[in-house]
């Protein structure tokens, strides 16, 4: 395949067609049947527009007069590594669901992140724990591996069959859904190509869409007009499609809703796993790609015991340890203080300070033995939240000792041993896509979404 194969092209996830669409030719027989149906619609479509301007504004006035009578509090963002301790030590239910009740109402979730009730807390955590467990073995690695490279593999010959180019950002969607599921719901039958693109993107717009106070304040007060809502219920549709045990009809129960789980595994091992891997695979010199790949080749036939192992003063701990450190899963933890909302800024903790050494920004794994860093001791290091304390369980993620960094290096190395030196990255068709600038790679919900990937030589 050659790097000029056609675009990737949308497809309506439902398959719907506009129908009776020609049964408004009849009116053009009767010239003054076709006047009158002309202006019953233009006096139809005027007032649906009038309307829909009406409750726009109203809606818009609302949000504006709440906001003046009580205006929001900014946000305190806190950077001091004692202070974010201190915070993420003596966080609580409350101080945390309040600042995740945006999840709520964006994905009809309530889950360990978004609830207040401790049983329902509990459970949920202590049921994300067993499931990681049974995956934190190398025998479970390796069907991992096995199963995301043939996933990959044959998303990228369906693509190359079809002298088509592929975004970068779906085979990393696939990737990672299908990790996902491995591992929360083996039961489930696999998902098509197409059904993950689908529920992945709509994860990631809703996602940031719900950080939007103003897209949040139209959805809860006024529905109808929301396009949170019209992505929920289309996500909502899809995934009763892919869980046979969901209800076909009527709304989600919150706590059977399978986002309460897929949402913040996906979410919080999507970007780092892209992350590195542009990393790795595209922003590193020749030579140093090289040795990466060698690293994560002999790392993937013995995880356990390779993973510690250096090679000219390196490790695969040590490479994604320095991209949890530069691109970590949860920028900012939020916790609800009396006076007002308070931020761990976990991503600039991450890139302040002499302890990194020289070029915080820079992806440079050689750093942690080059500066004596330690991933478990740092306590700067925080990319999996509270660390200090049995209370900071509630801010701590569950995976960070079960496997949660090694199934990063999977997935990764899974899409180094596919993605060889036969397939490049096409020029970014945005300017702020483009890889090759300088500093860290962006971060925000939209990220590299145009890069395209091209098979430059045969298989």
């Amino acid at each position: 395949m050659s790097c000029h194969g056609s675009q990737p092209t949308s497809q309506n996830p439902f398959g719907k067609t506009r129908q009776n669409a020609g049964s408004r030719s009849d009116y053009s027989r009767n010239p003054v049947s076709g006047f009158l149906y002309a202006t019953l619609l233009m006096a139809a479509f005027s007032t649906q527009l009038g309307l829909a301007l009406a409750l726009g504004t109203v809606s818009f006035l609302a949000f504006w007069a709440i906001n003046a009578i009580f205006p929001p509090r900014p946000v305190i963002l806190v950077t001091n590594v004692d202070k974010c301790h201190e915070l993420l030590s003596t966080t609580t239910l409350k101080k945390r669901a309040g600042p995740n009740q945006r999840l709520a109402d964006a994905f009809g979730i309530e889950n360990g992140f978004t609830t207040t009730n401790e049983e329902v807390h509990d459970e949920f955590r202590a049921s994300v724990m067993i499931f990681l467990d049974r995956s934190d073995n190398d025998e479970s690695r390796a069907k991992l591996l096995e199963l995301v490279s043939i996933s990959v593999e044959d998303t990228l010959g369906d693509y190359t069959q079809k002298n088509e180019l592929i975004l970068l950002v779906d085979v990393i969607r696939i990737a990672v859904f299908r990790s996902v599921m491995a591992i929360f719901f083996l039961e489930i039958s696999p998902v098509s190509d197409e059904d993950i693109i689908f529920i992945t993107a709509k994860m990631n717009s809703l996602w940031y869409d719900s950080k939007s106070p103003w897209m949040i304040f139209v959805a809860k007060h006024f529905p109808g007009h929301s396009s949170i809502i019209r992505d929920k219920e289309e996500l909502h549709q899809k995934l009763k499609d892919v869980f046979p045990s969901l209800k076909k009809s009527g709304p989600l129960n919150p706590r059977e809703n399978p986002l309460n789980i897929l949402l913040p595994a996906f979410m919080g091992l999507f970007r780092v796993v892209l992350h590195c891997f542009i990393e790795v695979r595209f922003r590193s010199f020749q030579t140093t790609r090289t040795q990466y790949k060698q690293l994560f080749q002999k790392f993937l036939q013995e995880p356990n015991s390779r993973w510690y192992t250096e090679e000219n003063g390196v490790s695969v701990q040590q490479i994604i340890a320095e991209t949890l450190r530069l691109y970590p899963p949860t920028r900012r933890i939020y916790t609800q203080q009396k006076q007002g909302l308070s931020a761990v800024n976990v991503e600039q903790l991450h890139r302040i300070g002499t302890l990194w050494g020289e070029n915080p920004s820079t992806f440079d794994p050689w750093r942690w033995k080059r500066e004596c860093l330690d991933v478990v001791n740092t306590v700067e290091y925080i990319p999996f939240g509270g660390k200090v304390g049995k209370p900071a369980e509630i801010s701590r993620c569950p995976s960070r000792i079960r496997g949660g960094p090694k199934l990063i290096a999977v997935i990764v190395g899974a899409l180094l041993g596919v993605i060889g030196e036969n397939w490049s990255l096409l020029p970014a068709e945005k300017e702020e896509d483009d890889i090759s600038a300088e500093g860290p790679l962006r971060v925000d919900g939209n990220a590299y979404e145009t890069l395209l990937l091209c098979r430059s030589g045969s298989s």
